[in-house]
């Protein structure tokens, strides 16, 4: 690039920390340096009370934004050149919607506006430096963020980020949902299906990515992860489930001829599904395994095979009643 390549640039590398220890703040540090000599024109590390990594990295952004411009006006650089492990924290830095950063996005606004009005040769320039690369001058600003260490004043409090505050309610209700899913089983239900993730331990519930099963299934088609909910919650249209909900109104049997249609059944022994994992004996091991079946049998926990009769039309219709009464305005229901 011509702009890293030029006498006439400034390098800034920025880097945040948020430290293990809740007590301490976190922190952003930023260096310059002059592109011809390599030489640290200005360096900084500051606390930033209690905020998350991408918070931090922003504040160190703006500080290295505030110095950087600062000295290009002093000795007439036209290129500042900005490294950072977090690209988007600078791409929110010049969002203006609410944010947890906006503050400092209402702060470096003018002073950039300003900046690259005053001369058409003024540029700035953003590149992506994985932590993991260990640059030299990236290495730097991640050394001076750690090395500053601020407890919390009891007399003077730490500022506090909404993107903290967010976080932390984050945590805590996820952790009352793990809670909740660990101890009280009917909270799950008694008949859920749990699985084992690669390391042997019992999948969790998660909010990333749409939850630790669904995004699982992402990319697929809704079918797919419709089938998997049934089977996993087991309240699917198969004989174990209408011998529940239905006591005595319907031939519960597979069509395979076994005696009762059950989740186990579908998956361990019926000869009508297709199976190339043999390992299908312990069906709670492992879900991408069960992923793997349904998508070799897309009739599997599917309406395929779905009873007939006035006792299915009757239930048919009591699905329909309720699914048009949840869509009603506030105060009308249908009776």
């Amino acid at each position: 690039d011509d702009a890293f390549r030029s006498p006439n640039s400034l390098l800034v590398s920025t880097d945040g920390s948020v430290p293990y220890d809740s007590s301490l703040s976190s922190t952003s540090a930023y260096l310059v340096f002059d592109q011809s000599s390599s030489h640290i024109l200005s360096s900084r590390v500051l606390p930033n009370g209690r905020s998350t990594s991408s918070d931090s990295e922003s504040y160190a952004l703006c500080l290295g934004l505030f110095s950087s411009i600062s000295l290009s006006q002093e000795r007439s650089f036209s290129n500042i050149l900005f490294f950072t492990d977090s690209i988007a924290s600078a791409k929110r830095l010049f969002d203006y919607s609410p944010h947890s950063a906006h503050p400092d996005s209402i702060k470096v606004a003018p002073l950039i506006r300003s900046w690259l009005a005053a001369s058409t040769r003024n540029k700035l320039h953003f590149w992506a430096i994985p932590s993991t690369a260990k640059w030299s001058i990236h290495r730097l600003a991640h050394n001076l963020a750690t090395s500053l260490r601020v407890p919390n004043n009891p007399a003077q409090p730490f500022r506090t980020t909404t993107g903290y505050l967010r976080k932390q309610s984050t945590d805590f209700a996820l952790m009352e949902w793990k809670c909740d899913y660990e101890r009280d089983p009917s909270y799950k239900g008694h008949h859920f299906m749990e699985h084992k993730d690669q390391h042997g331990a019992f999948l969790q519930p998660s909010y990333i990515n749409g939850g630790t099963w669904l995004s699982t299934a992402a990319g697929q088609d809704a079918n797919l992860c419709a089938r998997m909910t049934r089977c996993i919650t087991n309240h699917a249209p198969i004989g174990s489930f209408r011998q529940r909900f239905f006591p005595g109104r319907y031939v519960n049997s597979c069509p395979c001829g076994a005696e009762l249609e059950t989740r186990e059944h579908i998956i361990q022994d019926c000869p009508l599904y297709e199976r190339h994992q043999r390992d299908m004996a312990n069906p709670y091991d492992n879900l991408a395994k069960l992923i793997e079946f349904l998508e070799d049998n897309p009739s599997a926990f599917s309406f395929a095979n779905k009873p007939e009769g006035p006792v299915y039309d009757e239930w048919q219709a009591f699905i329909i009643k309720r699914a048009e009464r949840r869509q009603l305005p506030n105060g009308y229901d249908v009776h």
